[in-house]
């Protein structure tokens, strides 16, 4: 390589770098190679291979004939300029929490899509987005709920816990994470790689559910990207949390309930409301907003059962109930549980960048927010979980084939 290609490909490297937002210092440590030299690269002192050139070209999200051909007027990607637009609404400690974690993973995850040449699929969403005014009547969002659920043959089947695995059959990449801030529910994005969902995993189960029900919302009625805070009372979060509850509690499948009830001159018991939300893997203040609204309890029994306790009821009813219910740390959880917080597709993409040597077990470990130590555990004994052990294995052997 001559010495003026040299400089011309060094002058792309730093506006690369500049433009993914990076130090040199930081850069350096991304592609796993010291500032001194990175810096020399730049300056077009010293030769760039292939391998070195596919590592720049990961990290900063480029395409290799930006830095090779000069087809360098790309433009910063989706995700830097949502990243700009995030940063707007946060405080610093919020903006630390979210972008340290959801930003990292998508720029992360359309790194590895460049690099493999891997187009996720497609998301199967309907575009809402002149639907969503402060002026939608609730009616209009049951009947955009119950067509969503139709569209992907749900019929009035229960989603809960489910419903990650369900976003992302239909192309929602969902990426969770514990955030600090517990203001913080969750956050969506209309990314390069398609629509992004976090969902903060501080919160309990059931309340992580109806977060990416609502977040589904804000992608479907909502452009751009946005943050979700529990306390926030303005027309699109009201929206988002009719949308929510309509989908993940459909109105006839609450009626069809309450139609084979025995005492059905009775009004509605501690027990009935257990078994609705257990039923459809919501949490039980959920259930009881969506009985309340739905008119079909009373002001004065909603108070009434609001004092009931669900955990100590539900097991009184004989409910096999996990250990997270009574006491809830998501950094506790098994290293198998947290690994299932990415993407299937995020995962086999860095198995095999790290089987191909463009990630160290360490870099790689650090892609999918586990410790070194967790995530050598987890490669000699796989997850025994048999519900997705053996999918996510094929999924990641076809990669690397």
């Amino acid at each position: 390589m001559d010495e003026k290609l040299r400089a011309e490909i060094g002058e792309r490297l730093t506006t690369a770098r500049k433009r993914a937002g990076l130090t040199q210092d930081r850069a350096a440590e991304l592609i796993g190679v010291d500032r001194p030299r990175l810096s020399g690269m730049e300056r077009g002192e010293r030769p760039v291979d292939v391998l070195m050139l596919s590592k720049m070209c990961m990290t900063y999200g480029v395409s290799m004939s930006s830095l090779v051909a000069g087809a360098g007027g790309e433009q910063p990607s989706r995700n830097m300029q949502l990243r700009s637009m995030l940063a707007e609404k946060l405080d610093g400690g919020e903006v630390e929490a979210l972008l340290s974690g959801f930003l990292k993973f998508a720029e992360r995850y359309q790194r590895l899509c460049t690099r493999y040449e891997c187009k996720p699929k497609a998301a199967d969403l309907p575009d809402w987005k002149d639907r969503g005014s402060s002026h939608t009547r609730k009616f209009a969002v049951e009947g955009d709920a119950a067509r969503l659920r139709d569209e992907w043959g749900l019929d009035d089947a229960p989603v809960g816990l489910r419903i990650f695995e369900l976003l992302e059959a239909h192309g929602v990449h969902v990426y969770c994470q514990p955030i600090s801030d517990e203001r913080i529910s969750g956050a969506y994005l209309e990314a390069d790689i398609g629509p992004l969902l976090c969902i903060n995993t501080a919160d309990r189960p059931y309340r992580q559910v109806f977060t990416a029900a609502h977040e589904l919302a804000h992608l479907l009625y909502h452009r751009g990207g946005g943050v979700s805070y529990k306390d926030d009372r303005s027309a699109e979060e009201n929206l988002a949390n009719e949308f929510a509850s309509a989908f993940l509690m459909p109105e006839s499948a609450i009626k069809r309930y309450l139609a084979t009830r025995e005492a059905r001159s009775e009004g509605l018991t501690a027990e009935d409301v257990i078994d609705l939300h257990r039923s459809f893997g919501v949490s039980y203040a959920a259930m009881l907003v969506r009985l309340r609204r739905l008119t079909i309890l009373t002001p004065e029994r909603y108070d009434e059962l609001k004092a009931v306790q669900p955990v100590w009821k539900a097991q009184e009813m004989g409910y096999p109930l996990p250990d997270w219910e009574f006491d809830y740390h998501p950094d506790l959880l098994p290293v198998q549980t947290r690994i299932k917080w990415l993407p299937r597709t995020f995962r086999a993409l860095v198995l095999r960048a790290m089987l191909e040597g463009e990630l160290t077990e360490r870099q790689a470990a650090k892609y999918v927010n586990l410790e070194y130590e967790e995530f050598v555990s987890l490669r000699k004994h796989p997850e025994p979980d048999p519900r997705l052990s053996e999918r996510d294995l094929k999924e990641a052997e076809d990669y690397v084939k």
